[in-house]
């Protein structure tokens, strides 16, 4: 969960969008982050407005719009450009942003679009998701997919009239795991949950410890062998975890989520890249 490399993706992607955005036959307005806090759009070539994300500037951004409890910008946040496109095609490209509090711990990333039009700057309410969103098309249209673990579900987001909304679900196929436990197996009982099994195929099993990571509603599940050794540490949330009936060098192999195989290396468990 944790949302690595911030800045290092923020000045890549940063690039990329900047070309991508240039590419666009005709487009007049570009978008382009200038350093971890900074997303400047342009109009032919000419500065339109830097949004900055440590002063909270231009204020009117980092206020809640009527009818809403939250700003759909906040103050502090660290900004990436993801992508740039025709969204809503209607002419004028849009550029899909992320903002993350990079002061919190496992601050949780918020996807949302930015755009010029009218004159001014628009931007739509923000949709959460741990991983990097996706731009691809659906039935013709541009749409964003971002994977929502507690739902089980990829959800496409499409763009239009100034707002996000749901286009289509696609549920996650679940690997079959036993033992399995799920965050919500903790609502009624946070206890610990303690699971003894044979991962490696010696005489004397391992140890699988289950905790709940309340302030996401998920699990987080460490290994130890019988001399106490780590096999692998629990510093990761999981919406699942479990054990399944496929094996690596030897051990079986475990799974986060829905699908995210855990596999033994030879010396420890790995994580697939979040």
């Amino acid at each position: 969960m944790a949302f690595k490399n911030l800045w290092a993706r923020c000045r890549t992607l940063g690039a990329l969008a900047f070309s991508l955005s240039v590419a666009q036959a005709g487009a007049a307005v570009q978008y382009r982050v200038t350093d971890e806090h900074h997303l400047s759009v342009t109009l032919n070539g000419r500065p339109v407005v830097t949004v900055d994300f440590q002063k909270g500037t231009p204020a009117a951004l980092f206020r809640a719009a009527p009818g809403e409890t939250f700003p759909r910008l906040n103050v502090g946040d660290s900004v990436m450009l993801e992508a740039v496109a025709d969204l809503d095609r209607n002419g004028t490209p849009d550029a899909l942003i992320a903002t993350v509090d990079p002061t919190a711990n496992g601050g949780l990333p918020m996807y949302t679009v930015v755009t010029y039009a009218g004159g001014r700057v628009q931007v739509a309410a923000g949709v959460p998701g741990w991983e990097t969103a996706v731009l691809e098309t659906l039935a013709g249209r541009p749409v964003i997919r971002i994977r929502h673990e507690a739902e089980g579900a990829q959800v496409l987001y499409a763009y239009q009239g100034g707002k996000l909304s749901v286009a289509a679900k696609q549920t996650i196929p679940e690997l079959f795991a036993q033992p399995s436990v799920r965050g919500a197996d903790f609502r009624q009982d946070d206890r610990d949950r303690v699971f003894r099994v044979n991962l490696g195929g010696s005489s004397a099993a391992e140890t699988m410890t289950c905790a709940y990571w309340s302030r996401w509603a998920m699990v987080r599940c460490g290994v130890q062998d019988a001399q106490g050794r780590t096999l692998l540490p629990d510093d990761v949330g999981c919406s699942r975890f479990g054990v399944l009936s496929t094996r690596t060098h030897g051990y079986l192999d475990l799974v986060c989520d829905a699908d995210k195989v855990v596999r033994w290396n030879g010396a420890r468990y790995v994580l697939p890249d979040r």
